[in-house]
């Protein structure tokens, strides 16, 4: 989150920890999802148990998925909050993989609708939501603090 937070320019203070231990202890708020590195081609040879003295594969990035509701979507719905990779996981098909996971969890769950947002200037996170399905609708998005 540290990373993700300085990259997008926001602030990581005490309200947002706040905000994440709560969604956390909430699991009907949503979702904290930890993404790992894609697992080496299989090249036919039998696999070797891995021990506690082996390293883990440590986890590259995340994502946030909520929950919310809306009658006009007629139920369910769900915000894809955060997803970061850092700079050097991008372009490795782990970004399609983790919103594909996110997508059929969604639809496990008989979620009607799940939406993101994007800045402007993401070309390419851009591209790949569309290619998944996702399309820019004819709303603006307005926001006040409460």
């Amino acid at each position: 989150m540290v990373d993700f937070y300085s990259h997008e320019g926001l602030s990581l203070d005490a309200g947002v920890i706040t905000a994440l231990e709560t969604l956390l202890a909430t699991p009907s708020y949503g979702q904290v999802y930890v993404i790992e590195p894609l697992a080496p081609a299989w090249d036919g040879s039998p696999p070797v148990p891995s021990s506690p003295a082996q390293p883990q594969a440590q986890p590259v990035g995340y994502l946030v998925l909520t929950y919310g509701y809306s009658l006009e979507f007629q139920g369910r719905t769900a915000l894809l909050d955060e997803l970061y990779l850092p700079p050097a996981h991008r372009g490795q098909g782990l970004g399609t993989q983790a919103l594909e996971f996110v997508i059929q969890t969604c639809c496990d769950q008989g979620i009607h609708l799940l939406f993101l947002e994007a800045r402007p200037e993401n070309i390419k996170a851009q591209a790949l939501y569309e290619r998944l399905g996702f399309r820019k609708n004819d709303r603006d998005i307005m926001l006040r603090r409460l």
